[in-house]
C-alpha cells in the first residue's frame, strides 16, 4: 500500500485482541459543457438531504440497522455488492445478495440506490491480492473495451433498477489517466442519456504527482473528469493507514488542504463535492523492534467501547489533530494505539462543509459508527 493510502476496504481477516476475537477487514473527446451532464446538480438545489452511506455486504445487516434508524437523513446509498472480475465482467462478490427488496424499500421512503463497482478480488480469487488495476484496464484500454464496460453497467442498472454507478476503482497508476477520463466521459454521458447518476470515489491529493500521493490518485484528473460526474466522492481519510506509522484516520487540516486542492486549484465545483467521512478506526501494535505495525484498519466504534473495558484505557484527545485516539497494553504485555472517530471528531470536520459551501457528505461505512454522530448530522444540516 503506497504512503496517503485511502482505500475503502482492504482484505479480511481475523485479529486476536488477548482473547477478544474481532472479526474484521484490513482493512480529449468530445466536450460536454458540465450542467448539461449533471443529473445531481438539480437535487442539490432543491432538497436539504444531501448525505450518502456506504453499505457493505460483509456487514449489510448492522449497516441496514443504521440506514433505517437514520433514514430521514438520507438521501443516497451505494451497496457493496459488485466486482470488476479477471476477465472484465461485472459480478456479484461471493458472499454478497442482490435484494430488489432492499432497494425497494429504500426507494420508496425517497432515498435513491447506487450499484458500487470495484476492482477488489474476492478473498479466495486465484492469485488475488488487493486492488488489482490490471483489471481496470482489460475495459478501459481502448475505445472499443470502454464501450463494452460501459454498456455492462448499463445493463446492471437497467436489470435491478438501480438510480445510478458508483464507480470504485482504486490504485490505478498514472499512465491510466487518459484512458480512465475517456471512460468516466463515456458512462456519465450513457447515465445522463437515461437521467441516471454517476459517482466516482476519490483518492485524496494535494497536489499532482507527488510521489508521497501516489494512492491512485495519479489517474484521477479532477479537472477533466467532473463535468461528467454528478458526485465527487472525495475519500477524505486514510490520512493515517495500518501500512505506515500511527496518526489520525483524517484530521481537518489535513482533510481541508484536499478540499482547497480539489475546489480552488482544480475547480471542482462545490455542489458536485462529496466530503467523505471515516467511521472507522486503525489499530497498531508494538514490535519487538520497538516499531508499531498495523493490525486493524476497521476497527468499529463498538469495538473501541469493548477495549477501553476490558483494559482500562481511557480516550484521550489530540488538539493538534482535533481527533480521539487511545493507548492500551493487554495481558501478553503487546502495546497497542488506536485512532479512530467519534462524535467529537466528526463534528470538526463538518465545519469545513461551512468553509467551502459544501452541501454533501459520503459516509464510509455505516454500521460501525459512534451511534452520537447521527446528532452532529443533523445539525449540521440545518
Amino acid at each position: 500500500m503506497q504512503p496517503a493510502s485511502t482505500t475503502l476496504l482492504t482484505r479480511p481477516v481475523k485479529y486476536l485482541l488477548d482473547g477478544i476475537l474481532v472479526i474484521t477487514v484490513l482493512l480529449s473527446a468530445s466536450c460536454i459543457k458540465p450542467d448539461s451532464v449533471s443529473v445531481y446538480s438539480n437535487d442539490v438545489e432543491h432538497t436539504h438531504k444531501i448525505v450518502l452511506g456506504w453499505i457493505p455486504y460483509w456487514d449489510q445487516d448492522d449497516a441496514m440497522e443504521s440506514f433505517r434508524n437514520n433514514i430521514d437523513l438520507f438521501s443516497h446509498i451505494s451497496l457493496f455488492w459488485y466486482v470488476l472480475d479477471e476477465n472484465g465482467k461485472v459480478k456479484n462478490y461471493r458472499n454478497a445478495t442482490e435484494s430488489r427488496e432492499l432497494i425497494e424499500f429504500a426507494q420508496k421512503n425517497g432515498v435513491k440506490v447506487l450499484a458500487i463497482i470495484t476492482n477488489l478480488p474476492d478473498d479466495d480469487d486465484v492469485g488475488a491480492s488487493n486492488w488489482d488495476p490490471e483489471r481496470v484496464w482489460g475495459v478501459i484500454k481502448s475505445k472499443n473495451r470502454i464501450q463494452k464496460h460501459v454498456a455492462d453497467l448499463m445493463d446492471l442498472v437497467d436489470r435491478m433498477g438501480f438510480d445510478g454507478i458508483n464507480i470504485d476503482y482504486e490504485s490505478l497508476p498514472g499512465e491510466y489517466r487518459s484512458n480512465f477520463t475517456l471512460f468516466i466521459q463515456l458512462l456519465g454521458e450513457a447515465l445522463q442519456n437515461q437521467g441516471k447518476i454517476l459517482a466516482v470515489a476519490l483518492h485524496p491529493k494535494t497536489s499532482e504527482g507527488n510521489p508521497m500521493e501516489d494512492n491512485g490518485s495519479h489517474a484521477q484528473d479532477w479537472s477533466e473528469i467532473h463535468p461528467y460526474v454528478d458526485q465527487m466522492h472525495f475519500m477524505t481519510y486514510g490520512e493515517h493507514y495500518s501500512g505506515g506509522q500511527p496518526g489520525p484516520v483524517a484530521s481537518p487540516a489535513w482533510v481541508d488542504k484536499v478540499l482547497n486542492y480539489a475546489t480552488e486549484k482544480r475547480g471542482v465545483p462545490v455542489n458536485k463535492v462529496f466530503l467523505g467521512l471515516p467511521l472507522y478506526a486503525v489499530v497498531w501494535e508494538r514490535k519487538n523492534n520497538n516499531q508499531f505495525v498495523g493490525v486493524d484498519e476497521e476497527f468499529t466504534y463498538r469495538e473501541i467501547s469493548s477495549i477501553t473495558n476490558r483494559f482500562d484505557a481511557e480516550v484521550e484527545w489530540s488538539n493538534p489533530h482535533r481527533s480521539p485516539y487511545l493507548s492500551f497494553r493487554n495481558n501478553k504485555g503487546v502495546d497497542h494505539v488506536v485512532w479512530f472517530e467519534n462524535k467529537d471528531s466528526i463534528r470538526e470536520k463538518l465545519k469545513l462543509k461551512a468553509k467551502y459551501g459544501i452541501k454533501n457528505i459520503a459516509l464510509w461505512r455505516l454500521g460501525e459508527e459512534d451511534p452520537r454522530i447521527w446528532e452532529e448530522i443533523r445539525e449540521s444540516l440545518h
